[in-house]
């Protein structure tokens, strides 16, 4: 009995999570990882797909900024009322991804 209790539970998290990362991103918005904020959105590449592709983040002080390609796949919520998106990651390490996209042929 517990055991299938656990498996509903998973499948309800997992279900939750894909709904909230489906949630749509947008110019302005606050980027946050798991230890702090990173920047805002600066804009937002899409592809065919419902979700985002990529998200340009202006991350860094005014002199020092940079505008990492963040990869959609790395979202891990989107709060809208709050104009927040997550990221699985840290700040150091994604604020050092490249500032181009990717060419996909």
């Amino acid at each position: 009995m517990f055991e299938l209790h656990d498996e509903a539970m998973r499948n309800q998290r997992t279900h939750t999570r894909f709904e909230q990362v489906r949630a749509d991103a947008h110019v302005g918005d606050t980027v946050v990882t798991s230890d702090g904020v990173l920047g805002r959105v600066d804009s937002v590449i899409r592809s065919e797909r419902p979700s985002p592709a990529y998200l340009v983040v202006a991350a860094g002080r005014l002199f020092r900024r940079r505008y990492p390609v963040i990869p959609w796949a790395l979202v891990k919520n989107v709060d809208r009322s709050h104009r927040r998106i997550h990221l699985e990651g840290r700040r150091d390490r994604l604020g050092r991804l490249s500032e181009s996209v990717p060419i996909v042929l």
